[in-house]
């Protein structure tokens, strides 16, 4: 999985960068055809690089998986806002995209890496406990003037 995530970024990178400078698509449709596609080819290649991260055996490797995979969500969300930018819409019909790359619907879900999901619970856990500590020293003032009240 690694090798074909290396063999389709180097085959991304060839296409956004190549040698010798195109010539600008005047064809809007043409244009959104193409973005579309880097989209959903990026997408397939994070899906990977996540897949690879999470089963990385290897401590060395795990540095740079994580950073490859945050370049190339950082990528797609470049390509989403370009998109967006193209069409004044969120929500964009990738059928065509899919159909050529013989993926499925579920394909174009971005995944959320299990690193990012288990750092948030990290700092949210944290939280609980700091706001629990604060409510725990501020609840005998609040019993002490709920009751002073009272009398």
């Amino acid at each position: 999985m690694w090798l074909e995530s290396r063999a389709e970024l180097a085959e991304l990178l060839a296409q956004e960068l190549p040698a010798e400078p195109r010539k600008a698509e005047r064809n809007a449709a043409v244009f959104w055809q193409e973005l579309a596609t880097l989209f959903v080819r990026y997408l397939r290649t994070a899906r990977r690089l996540e897949a690879c991260y999470d089963q990385a055996v290897q401590p060395q490797k795990r540095p740079l998986l994580r950073r490859l995979l945050d370049v190339v969500l950082g990528r797609l969300l470049e390509l989403k806002r370009d998109l967006v930018a193209l069409h004044l819409s969120e929500y964009h019909d990738l059928d065509h995209v899919l159909q050529q790359l013989h993926l499925g619907p579920a394909d174009l879900e971005v995944p959320i890496p299990r690193y990012f999901l288990l750092e948030r619970a990290k700092v949210l856990q944290e939280r609980r406990e700091v706001l629990a500590e604060i409510l725990a020293r501020t609840a005998p003032c609040k019993v002490a003037a709920v009751s002073g009240r009272a009398a």
